[in-house]
C-alpha cells in the first residue's frame, strides 16, 4: 500500500505522537495539556489515537513526577523522557528517533511547551495534513488566515528577517512560516529527513529540516494559526538566537543543494542513486584510495591507531587489508558483497594474521553477541564506507560496542557537501560530510571526537570539474594513477603543515570512546 492510499483510507495511519520538547516549564505544562487534552479527544472522535511525548531538558527531577501527575488527572496516555541535554533541535529530534521506535505511528505533532501555540487548534492541522496529504504541515502565523496579536514589532522582525534568510538556503519562497514549530510530520518526512539536519540547532533547525525536506521533493503545506503572547517566561526569539541561524546558512544551503543533486542526478541515470538490495555498488569511487600505493600511505598515516586488534569494515576487495595487516596484531575483515568477498578472501588467503567474514557489522555482531569470549577490538576502521550507509549513527552504535574500553573508531569520508557530483551519487554515496556534521553523528552515536581533520584540498577542484561541471560517469585508471603517483604524497605534507585545517575533498576522524 503506497503513502497516497494509507492517508485516504479511514483506518489506516491515524497513530500519532504529539511531542512537546521542555526545560521544566512547569508553571505552563498543565495548561498547555489541558489543551492537548481536549484536541485528543476532539480526534479521537475521527478514530485518530494520539500519546503525547516530553523530551525534558532541565535535568529538573521533579519535574517528571509533576507531568505524570498531570497525565492522570487529564487522562492523557503519555510520557516523559529525559533529553540528550544538547539544544532544542537535538531534544526534538530524540523526540522524533522515539517515536519512530513504533511500528505503528505514522506521524507526530510538535508544538511548543509555552503555551503560545494554542493546542486546541491541533485538529484543524492534523485535518489538514490529511486532507492534503502532505508530508509535513506547518501552523503558520504568516499565511493568509494567521496572526500573532501581542507579538511585539521586535519579535515580529526578527521572524520575517530569519524567513527571508532562510528562503535564500532552500526553503520554498512560498513557506511563510519557517521558523515556528507548531507542525505534523509524516512517518515518511521524518525518516527521510531527521538524520540530513543531525547537526543544526536553534532556530535553524527548523528551516532546515523544511529546506533538506523540500529538498528531496516532499509536499510541504502551510495551515493558518494564531499565535498568542507565552503563558510565563521570557521569549527564545531573541537577536544572538537569529545570529545563531545566520551562522548556519551555509550548512543548510549546501546540505539542500547536496540533496536535490543526489535526487536530480539519481533520477537522470534512472534509479535512486544508491546501492542495490544486493549491496553492489555501480561505478568506481572517486579518490579514495582504490590504487595500492594510496591505500599504504594511508595505512601508514594512520598506523598508530592500527597496531592491535583492528577491524576493517566494509574491506571490499582488499585495499588497505594487506597493508593494515602488516601492522597490526591481528586484523578482521568484514565484508557484504559477495563478489568483493571473494576477491578479498584470495587477497589476504595468506596472511595468517587475518580472517575475513562475509556480512554487514550487524551481521557480525549478532553472530558474535552470544558468544562468552567474543573479542573486543582496538580499533574500527572505516575507508569510504560510512557514506554508504543511510543509518550512519546506528553504524557507528555497532561500531563502540566491538570496541575495547580504550579503542578508537578512525573513519575516511567525502567532505564538501557542494561537491556533491555524478560519480557520489553512482557509487552509493548518501552524503558528504562536513566536521560539524561528522562530529553531530559521532556524539549521537556515543563517541567524542579525538581529531576530525581534512585530508587532500589539491583535488577540490578537479573534482568539481570532473563530477561537479563535466558531469563525468566514472574513474579512468589513468585518472587514480596520476592522482596516486603526484596527488596523494603532496596532499600529507599539506596535512602535516597545516594539520588538516585547510578543507580538502576526504575528512578523517579518530574517535574514542568517552571515560
Amino acid at each position: 500500500m503506497d503513502l497516497a492510499q494509507q492517508f485516504s483510507d479511514g483506518h489506516i495511519g491515524k497513530q500519532g505522537i504529539i511531542l512537546l520538547a521542555t526545560l521544566g516549564e512547569r508553571q505552563t505544562i498543565r495548561y498547555v495539556l489541558e489543551e492537548v487534552a481536549e484536541s485528543i479527544r476532539t480526534l479521537g472522535a475521527s478514530q485518530h489515537q494520539l500519546e503525547v511525548l516530553i523530551v525534558d531538558d532541565s535535568r529538573d527531577a521533579g519535574f517528571n513526577e509533576h507531568v505524570a501527575e498531570v497525565f492522570g488527572v487529564l487522562g492523557i496516555r503519555g510520557r516523559v523522557i529525559d533529553g540528550p541535554h544538547r539544544g532544542l533541535g537535538a531534544a526534538i529530534l530524540h523526540g522524533f528517533d522515539v517515536a519512530l521506535q513504533d511500528q505503528e505511528v505514522s506521524y507526530v505533532v510538535n508544538l511548543d511547551a509555552d503555551g503560545q501555540h494554542d493546542a486546541r487548534q491541533m485538529p484543524d492541522l492534523v485535518r489538514s495534513h490529511f486532507v492534503t496529504k502532505s508530508l509535513i504541515t506547518i501552523g503558520s502565523r504568516w499565511t493568509n488566515g494567521g496572526s500573532a496579536p501581542g507579538l511585539t514589532w521586535k519579535r515580529m522582525i526578527l521572524s520575517r528577517v530569519s524567513a527571508i534568510m532562510l528562503h535564500r538556503v532552500g526553503v520554498p519562497s512560498a513557506i511563510k512560516d519557517p521558523t515556528t514549530s507548531f507542525r505534523v510530520y509524516s512517518r515518511q518526512a521524518l525518516e527521510l529527513s531527521c538524520r540530513e539536519v543531525i547537526d543544526f540547532s536553534g532556530y535553524a533547525f527548523f528551516g532546515g529540516i523544511i529546506a533538506v525536506a523540500s529538498s528531496q521533493g516532499l509536499k510541504i503545506s502551510e495551515v493558518p494559526i494564531h499565535f498568542r503572547p507565552r503563558w510565563a517566561g521570557e521569549s527564545k526569539m531573541q537577536l544572538s538566537r537569529i545570529a545563531e541561524t545566520a551562522g548556519q546558512l551555509w550548512s543548510i544551503s549546501s546540505r539542500s543543494e547536496m540533496l536535490r543533486r543526489r535526487r536530480s542526478i539519481a533520477l537522470k541515470f534512472g534509479g535512486s542513486g544508491h546501492t542495490d538490495a544486493s549491496g553492489v555498488i555501480k561505478d568506481h569511487d572517486v579518490m579514495v584510495c582504490a590504487e595500492a600505493k594510496t591505500a599504504g600511505h594511508l595505512v601508514s598515516h594512520l598506523q598508530s591507531f592500527l597496531t592491535g586488534d583492528v577491524l576493517d569494515v566494509g574491506a571490499g576487495s582488499g585495499s588497505f587489508s594487506g597493508h593494515i595487516a602488516q601492522v597490526a596484531r591481528e586484523l578482521t575483515c568484514i565484508e557484504p558483497v559477495e563478489s568483493y568477498f571473494a576477491e578479498l578472501k584470495q587477497k589476504v588467503s595468506g596472511v595468517s594474521n587475518c580472517q575475513v567474514f562475509h556480512g554487514t557489522l550487524e551481521d557480525f555482531s549478532q553472530q558474535h553477541s552470544t558468544a562468552t569470549d567474543a573479542k573486543k577490538f582496538d580499533a574500527v576502521f572505516y575507508a569510504h564506507v560510512i557514506e554508504h550507509i543511510h543509518g550512519d549513527v546506528e553504524e557507528l552504535v555497532r561500531a563502540r560496542k566491538q570496541l575495547k574500553p580504550d579503542g578508537r573508531a578512525i573513519i575516511v569520508v567525502p567532505s564538501l557537501p557542494r561537491l556533491y557530483g555524478s560519480v557520489d551519487s553512482l557509487s552509493g554515496h548518501f552524503r558528504r560530510f562536513t566536521p560539524r556534521e561528522l562530529t553531530a553523528v559521532a556524539n549521537a552515536a556515543g563517541f567524542e571526537v579525538e581529531s576530525i581533520r581534512y585530508f587532500n584540498p589539491l583535488a577540490i577542484l578537479p573534482y568539481w570539474l570532473l563530477y561537479r561541471v563535466a558531469g563525468v560517469k566514472s574513474v579512468g585508471s589513468g585518472q587514480l594513477g596520476f592522482y596516486d603517483r603526484a596527488i596523494v604524497p603532496l596532499a600529507y605534507r599539506i596535512i602535516g603543515l597545516f594539520d588538516g585545517k585547510i578543507p580538502g575533498i576526504n575528512l578523517i576522524a579518530i574517535l574514542k570512546i568517552p571515560q
